[in-house]
């Protein structure tokens, strides 16, 4: 994999008049090339390291019904520096890419056992070890203090499993939640892991008042599931659409209160404060939120809350219809629209992941179609006075 494109952005912020000299590490674009034409890159999660940046990609395998594991390594510029293309057993890497103690951490499955592997990189991104949790079919993870939180889907007995792990990949507690039985239940998730259907927007996390959440299939339907892990019982659960209407991202922002973005049957909407009960059963279609046309039908949503200049900000981003990714920043004391910003030219862009950076600016990984045609991995490198915009 070698560079293809890198250029640099002169921009204008609203409402500066002034000139603004932008150092190359603080704002740029990349696109990462591969030389054999027919590969496929579906890039997933980006995080900052001490030497630059690591890219967790998935990619097309000709000898397997999963996707194949790629990790890159790239220098502050965004030039490239190393990468690892997996032509072993492991398969399927999901979201997050997460750092603890300087060292980065993500979930994959193993193509034959479908056992989940923890996998723990350096910061140049180099193999470390390969942690065997006793878990199948890894949906999505997130960082909880020095833990993890892993959602998992047991094909044996048909439960979404949500479990904390340790770092070295032991369970240190879990409870399980029937899907639903009967023919077809679990298509969606199978159709999931194989690429033959619609990637469906699986979520771990916790909620400010201490219980863990999933966003998964629970009772037939893909639901935001709340539980303390003591038992297989759900203290609340927010209901979908079955698979066509439900949460496509969540952020905890106090006591049952959420920024969240939903879909359904292919329209977006978007809610950056909303309240949703973590000890009842409620549906998502009462969520309300602004409806926005402009996004493609179920997009990829993801929500973040960074501080810009001090104040909290919620950031949004998606890709449109015009294949670009938009950011959208919101204010956190008033939930009012801050401002959109729009990354992407010439080529087709669709988001997949992003973060902040130490230099207060944003790191935003996506795919493009280099002719049109060709996926390919690509990273905006937003400056502090760009992301600044999103706060104002």
């Amino acid at each position: 994999m070698k560079q293809l494109i890198s250029l640099f952005l002169i921009i204008a912020l609203p409402g500066c008049n002034e000139k603004i000299d932008l150092q190359p590490q603080e704002e740029f674009v990349k696109i990462y090339d591969d030389d054999r034409f027919n590969e496929q890159y579906d890039p997933l999660d980006i995080v900052e390291t001490s030497k630059g940046f690591i890219i967790l990609s998935s990619y097309r395998r000709d000898d397997s019904n999963f996707r194949g594991l790629n990790i890159i390594e790239v220098n502050e510029l965004g030039d490239y520096e190393s990468g690892s293309k997996f032509q072993n057993d492991f398969v399927s890497p999901v979201k997050s890419l997460m750092e603890k103690g300087g060292k980065y951490y993500f979930f994959c499955m193993d193509q034959f056992s479908l056992g989940v592997r923890l996998i723990e990189l350096d910061d140049a991104g180099e193999v470390l070890n390969a942690f065997t949790v006793n878990a199948t079919f890894p949906l999505a993870a997130a960082s909880d203090g020095n833990n993890f939180i892993l959602q998992s889907y047991d094909h044996l007995s048909k439960k979404t499993v949500l479990s904390i792990v340790d770092p070295t990949g032991g369970i240190v507690n879990s409870a399980q939640f029937d899907i639903g039985s009967g023919e077809g239940v679990e298509e969606p998730i199978i159709d999931h892991f194989n690429q033959t259907g619609r990637v469906l927007p699986f979520i771990a996390g916790k909620a400010s008042n201490g219980l863990y959440f999933f966003n998964g299939f629970y009772n037939f339907t893909l639901s935001l599931v709340f539980s303390d892990l003591a038992d297989d019982t759900p203290n609340g659960v927010c209901q979908g659409q079955q698979s066509e209407g439900g949460i496509s991202s969540v952020t905890a922002t106090g006591n049952d209160l959420f920024a969240i973005s939903r879909f359904n049957f292919g329209d977006n909407y978007i809610n950056p404060n909303v309240s949703i009960s973590t000890s009842s059963i409620t549906s998502s279609l009462d969520l309300g939120g602004n409806p926005f046309p402009e996004l493609t039908s179920d997009s990829r949503v993801e929500v973040k809350e960074i501080q810009i200049n001090g104040n909290p900000t919620l950031i949004y981003a998606a890709t449109t219809n015009s294949s670009q990714i938009v950011l959208m920043g919101y204010n956190k004391n008033n939930f009012s629209l801050n401002a959109i910003d729009y990354l992407g030219f010439a080529n087709p862009y669709s988001l997949a992941g992003f973060t902040s950076t130490r230099d207060g600016g944003l790191a935003v990984v996506g795919m493009t179609r280099v002719a049109g045609r060709f996926p390919r991995i690509c990273f905006f490198k937003l400056s502090s006075n760009r992301v600044t915009s999103l706060g104002n």
